[in-house]
């Protein structure tokens, strides 16, 4: 994982930009809700105002990206356990199955956080863009070159990350998943599980009895530094988020302030 970037210097003007948004995000729901029109069964979005459809929507993404950030420390309170091992082993789920699911979770997380800070980009910097078309490319060549901190945000983020979001695209499009190390462990829990499931024995040798000794060591080895390596990933996502949302919120507030 390459690059890095440092904790916010000054929360205080991230928290002075936060508070700001969110009361406002407050009043344009209250708006709404003092709309005579206003029902309760059915869709307001009508009701809004362009101005407090930028600012709900801009919430949106903020949202989507505090969620994916959650969704990566998930994955590592998954991975600290092998939970109701019986069920799982019954139904064909080994721990290396187990690890080898959740880290494709962790690939696609990291990967969509990326995808959400360019859609993200095209709705606060009122790009014209449709989903669609919200590549790294179109986003760039919308952008005015006064607003280029936002894009080496994006660039750093990606090559940050770079190998795990082609890891996700492998494992998206080509069904792929390249762990050697959890590999060569679990070829011995496969062919033991299979030989078991089929009533086939294997004569124990030397080998196999150390492979069998081993084993429990190799699975908390393999645990502990994929845990290591998801609280690593955590820290930088949630830095590269904070000065992310910190830049895009102070692009709000500027075109929240001409507008109104």
């Amino acid at each position: 994982m390459k690059g890095s970037t440092r904790q916010i210097d000054n929360e205080a003007i991230w928290a002075e930009v936060a508070e700001k948004f969110l009361n406002e995000c407050k009043a344009a729901v209250d708006r709404v809700k003092r709309d005579p029109k206003f029902d309760r069964t059915d869709s307001n979005y009508h009701l809004l105002s362009m101005l407090d459809r930028y600012t709900l929507e801009t919430q949106n993404y903020w949202s989507r990206l505090s969620g994916l950030l959650s969704d990566v420390q998930k994955v590592e309170v998954m991975i600290r356990r092998f939970p109701d091992s019986k069920y799982l082993l019954k139904n064909g789920v080994d721990q290396i199955d187990y690890i080898k699911y959740h880290m494709e979770v962790l690939y696609h997380k990291l990967s969509s956080i990326l995808d959400v800070m360019r859609l993200m980009v095209a709705h606060v910097y009122q790009l014209n863009l449709s989903p669609e078309n919200c590549s790294y490319k179109n986003v760039k060549k919308h952008l005015p070159e006064t607003d280029n901190f936002v894009i080496r945000l994006l660039d750093n983020y990606n090559d940050s990350f770079e190998n795990m979001i082609k890891a996700r695209h492998l494992n998206t499009h080509r069904a792929l998943y390249k762990d050697s190390r959890a590999d060569e462990i679990g070829l011995f829990l496969k062919i033991s599980r299979e030989a078991q499931r089929l009533g086939i024995k294997f004569p124990e040798d030397r080998n196999s009895r150390i492979e069998k000794v081993l084993l429990p060591y190799q699975l908390k080895a393999l645990r502990k530094d994929k845990l290591k390596m998801i609280r690593d990933c955590y820290k930088v996502a949630e830095n590269y988020i904070e000065y992310f949302m910190l830049t895009a919120l102070s692009e709000w507030q500027k075109r929240w302030m001409i507008r109104k």
